[in-house]
């Protein structure tokens, strides 16, 4: 299944191939150190409030997914 992670201070969005929106989020947390060359430091997937979305704050992007 293919998954949409939106960056949503820049508009972009990213697809990853994952069952659930946890998978996606940990790609894109890989995805992220690798691009910035951080050898797996810790990024941390979050949760809002209302429990529907998941989100991570990168050098101040924040990225969300839906939850299903």
């Amino acid at each position: 299944m293919i998954r949409a992670v939106q960056n949503i201070d820049d508009n972009i969005t990213l697809y990853f191939d994952a069952q659930t929106p946890y998978e996606a989020m940990t790609k894109l947390v890989y995805y992220l150190n690798v691009i910035d060359g951080r050898n797996g430091k810790n990024i941390t997937i979050n949760k809002t409030e209302s429990n529907r979305f998941l989100y991570v704050i990168f050098k101040g992007k924040t990225y969300s997914t839906k939850m299903d």
